[in-house]
């Protein structure tokens, strides 16, 4: 052979060390997780009771708290006006309130798939006996 066909090995082994240190220096991609469904937490129908009765009680003593400063300071200044200002407060914080037990409620009591109690309404008359024992 002759020293014109002399073959550079030089890119080639610049090639591979390169190779290598990107194969080295790989980080490894962790699967991400699988994002939960949002599933309401059920509570047993004794707590979720005793919360809507507690929720009610701190919101209509802010709700109130908050009219009488307005009545104070005049801001208020008929039974319409409190009653208008009051009204829309305390029925948000019932309903609010009440979202833990309708959904307790809605997964405890035995029902067909197409709503009736047919079938099962001994199972679910002690649901309702125990809902009334608990308020």
């Amino acid at each position: 052979m002759s020293d014109k066909t002399q073959t550079n090995y030089l890119p080639w082994i610049a090639v591979a060390v390169l190779g290598y240190m990107l194969w080295s220096n790989q980080t490894k991609v962790e699967p991400k997780p699988e994002p939960k469904p949002d599933v309401p937490v059920v509570v047993t129908i004794e707590k979720a009771t005793a919360g809507v009765l507690a929720s009610m009680k701190a919101e209509n003593a802010r709700v109130f708290t908050e009219a009488a400063n307005k009545v104070e300071k005049g801001e208020l200044k008929t039974d319409k006006e409190l009653f208008d200002f009051v009204q829309p407060a305390t029925k948000l914080a019932r309903e609010q309130a009440n979202k833990p037990f309708d959904v307790s409620l809605e997964m405890t009591l035995p029902r067909n798939e197409d709503g009736t109690f047919a079938g099962k309404e001994i199972e679910a008359g002690k649901v309702l006996r125990k809902v009334a024992r608990s308020w």
